[in-house]
């Protein structure tokens, strides 16, 4: 999948939250996703930043850092299980989704159920 087709198929998910979720906000240091639980609401970030983490010898190390356009949960719900651990690094504006709609609109929407199978989510990486 080229740059363009990512692009477009990211613009299909966050229509999406656009559409259906509704506007949260977290501070600095708030948990925005655990490890330890799969969340019941997946977040699209609007405004501020947000560090994936993984705690290395007790310690947290940031693996990437998440900004606007990027999603939370979205990964570790598709899976089953959590795999995410994210903080907030600065006051974010997200827009919340509940898990149990995410997989009913996935369910019926074969353009985005083709995107979340075939993409490669950072989470994942990590």
């Amino acid at each position: 999948m080229n740059k363009a087709e990512l692009s477009y198929e990211k613009n299909i998910l966050s229509k999406i939250f656009e559409n259906h979720g509704k506007e949260v906000e977290f501070g600095i240091g708030q948990s925005l996703s655990l490890k330890e639980y799969l969340a019941g609401d997946l977040l699209l970030i609007i405004s501020g930043s947000a560090r994936l983490i993984e705690n290395q010898n007790n310690r947290p190390k940031t693996l990437i850092k998440l900004s606007a356009g990027d999603f939370i949960g979205v990964c570790s719900n598709l899976r089953g299980e959590s795999c995410e651990e994210v903080r907030a690094s600065e006051k974010i504006k997200a827009l919340s989704l509940s898990a149990e709609r995410f997989k009913t609109i996935y369910e019926e929407n074969q353009e985005l159920k083709d995107f979340c199978d075939h993409h490669i989510w950072d989470a994942e990486l990590a």
